[in-house]
């Protein structure tokens, strides 16, 4: 299908769904390294609220650029995307890595009619039972009053899980054994928590909740 590219999400909110039925929607927001992170706000938005708005469009599909910083792997970022309403269009939706943007930009900048073939297999094809991993300092005063602290142990298979979230993990561990080493137990009690499959949906933490 032919592609028409957006610069945000909020010009796709505000197109007409004339300009877009029938062609593969193409959001072309980059994120920029930033020391608090807050482009992922935005980059995530495109990733998880674009895909419905297109199909509510009449988009025959949906591309991102890869909401990830690096601009030179051809490795996409991979997240969920979603469409909450059971009732809904749905439309397959992938993400570019940056390279793989940058070439679609530059194709798209001749003013001439750009085609893409969309073939995936991704999916959720079945449910297993997966396990949260939670351990405990009992409280000294108020051991029913429970100060949790905790990630998620689940990564997408792409990447090494290092960052999300390998190192809030350790940092969770590190943080329970100083507080396991004092002299004295703290008044209330410390749940440490590692959370199966956050990357799917929250759903350890569901579980847990």
């Amino acid at each position: 299908a032919q592609v028409v590219k957006f610069d945000s999400l909020g010009a796709l909110k505000a197109a007409d769904p004339s300009s877009v039925k029938g062609k593969i929607v193409y959001v072309d927001y980059q994120m920029h390294r930033q020391k608090d992170g807050h482009d992922y706000g935005m980059g995530s938005a495109v990733r998880v609220a674009g895909p419905p708005i297109a199909a509510a469009k009449g988009a025959a599909g949906y591309l991102l650029r890869s909401a990830g910083t690096d601009m030179h792997q051809r490795i996409a970022h991979t997240g969920v995307t979603g469409f909450r309403d059971p009732k809904a269009r749905t439309i397959p939706a992938a993400a570019l890595s940056n390279p793989d943007a940058d070439q679609l930009d530059r194709v798209l900048a001749y003013g001439k009619p750009v085609t893409v073939r969309m073939d995936l297999d991704c999916g959720i094809v079945g449910e297993y039972t997966g396990a949260n991993v939670i351990g405990e300092i009992t409280g000294s005063k108020h051991p029913d009053q429970v100060v949790a602290i905790g990630g998620h142990l689940d990564s997408w298979d792409p990447g090494t899980g290092a960052i999300d979230d390998g190192a809030g993990i350790a940092i969770t561990m590190a943080a329970a054994k100083l507080i396991h080493d004092l002299p004295q137990r703290p008044d209330r009690t410390i749940r440490v928590i590692a959370f199966a499959n956050e990357e799917m949906g929250l759903w350890g933490s569901r579980a847990y909740a």
